[in-house]
């Protein structure tokens, strides 16, 4: 083989790989715009069945939203009260729901461990 073909085949070659670059990545394009399509109608159709998700799931990014952004002054002088005295409540009733909690799940495992009467 002389300089010129191995060239010629060298150049082949390449080419060759370049269209199969070429289609591998209009397939992979073709295959995510496809996957996206189909993400979308099935996010619709989801939310379309579940109206109370959506609703739900907006408030509670907006609760995060709001948690993420700095507390003004204003806010800082008029809430700050009320937050405190709110936290401490919550605090209270967390730490009675706990309480309780335990209470219900010591009554539970000792019926569970008792020895059946029959």
């Amino acid at each position: 083989m002389d300089n010129s073909s191995q060239t010629k085949t060298i150049a082949e070659k390449a080419l060759g790989a370049t269209a199969t670059a070429k289609d591998a990545v209009a397939n992979a394009s073709a295959n995510a715009r496809e996957s996206t399509q189909t993400a979308a109608v099935e996010t619709r159709s989801f939310l379309e069945r579940n109206p109370l998700g959506l609703a739900i799931g907006s408030i509670a990014v907006g609760f995060l939203v709001g948690l993420a952004l700095p507390m003004s002054d204003l806010e800082r002088e008029k809430v700050a009260p009320f937050s405190d005295k709110f936290t401490q409540q919550a605090k209270g009733a967390a730490s009675d729901f706990v309480t309780q909690g335990k209470t219900v799940v010591l009554e539970a495992v000792t019926t569970a461990l008792k020895p059946s009467a029959n």
